[in-house]
């Protein structure tokens, strides 16, 4: 669920895709001042192979592959405009578990 005070949306799934493919999604966020953002991931993969992957402006944060729970993470962002990106990725091979990553309940000031 991606939240902003009182602003609710439903929470993403990666979509249906094949071998050497992404799911993405993103949002652009303003802050006036250095913020820390939140949100909870999960992802169901062919362990160190598919990945949920997290950005902020185009640069990596971090990662999950295999069998991993819902997860809360933080980042602290500055002040400005900043882009947010989740993506699935997949490899050239074989599919494992759901193979999907989900992510929920993203908060962030709003400016």
């Amino acid at each position: 669920m991606i939240t902003t005070k009182n602003r609710r949306f439903s929470s993403a799934q990666s979509g249906d895709i094949g071998n050497n493919e992404v799911s993405q999604f993103e949002t652009i966020v303003s802050v006036n001042d250095q913020e820390t953002i939140t949100f909870y991931w999960k992802v169901s993969s062919e362990q160190s192979c598919d990945y949920l992957e997290f950005y902020i402006d185009n640069v990596f944060k971090d990662g999950i592959s295999g069998e991993v729970d819902w997860q809360q993470k933080s980042y602290i962002i500055s002040t400005g405009s900043h882009t947010l990106k989740w993506r699935y990725v997949k490899d050239g091979s074989e599919s494992s578990g759901s193979d999907s990553g989900w992510v929920d309940y993203v908060q962030y000031p709003e400016p």
